[in-house]
């Protein structure tokens, strides 16, 4: 027991630890760069070339709490991409991310944020068709237990770690956007965006996932 409780402290020390050093590190980048900046969300320890891939997780090479203050300075960021983040967190703490978004982009900058569509899941798990299964058949890829067809729902608001966060279809994350003073914006295929910067960056790409995710993008005006 004193082992596993060491083991604990060590862990959480190490987790501690690692968000400073992340945080540290974020801010060195800012201060020996110019802008403008490309900030990807919830990147985990990924590395995108030309973008500044952030993440909470300790072991990412750069920290950034979304949903507090950005170090980035006003108008320094021309893109801000999620893919499977904003599900993550509360529907407070996607506002602040909203409003931090906005304050750190340029006029003319463009958010993309990808998350599963509540409306299309629900569409897909009450027509119990091919779609359901090959949906079915993905969460069991992903390791998650699969009996039924409420998987499927399942998959949306409780597994991942989905019911720490909050969910979304196209209508109330337009509404959230909007309210945080974004425009022009519009409901995007997977891979495809109108600017070649924010194409082909998603890495669930099956059939299912082009119907059941969503992918929108906004105008910082």
């Amino acid at each position: 027991m004193r082992t596993r409780l060491l083991t604990l402290a060590q862990e959480q020390a190490a987790s501690a630890g690692g968000r400073v050093v992340g945080s540290v590190r974020l801010r060195r980048l800012l201060a020996a760069s110019s802008p403008p900046y490309r900030v990807e969300l919830g990147a985990r320890t990924g590395r995108r070339e030309g973008w500044i891939s952030t993440d909470v997780w300790w072991r990412a090479q750069y920290h950034l709490d979304a949903t507090g203050p950005w170090p980035f300075p006003s108008g320094s960021v021309t893109h801000v991409y999620a893919d499977n983040m904003v599900e993550h967190v509360p529907i407070d703490g996607a506002r602040a991310l909203l409003r931090q978004a906005v304050k750190a982009m340029r006029p003319g900058g463009r958010i993309r944020l990808v998350t599963p569509d509540v409306e299309r899941c629900a569409a897909v798990y009450l027509e119990r068709g091919d779609l359901a299964r090959a949906q079915l058949d993905a969460h069991r890829g992903a390791g998650t237990r699969v009996e039924h067809f409420i998987d499927i729902l399942r998959g949306v608001f409780v597994e991942y770690e989905h019911d720490r966060g909050y969910a979304w279809d196209f209508e109330s994350l337009a509404s959230e956007l909007d309210a945080a003073g974004f425009t022009s914006i519009e409901r995007c295929e997977l891979q495809h965006s109108a600017d070649p910067v924010l194409r082909a960056l998603e890495s669930r790409v099956l059939p299912v996932d082009r119907v059941t995710m969503l992918a929108v993008e906004a105008l910082r005006p």
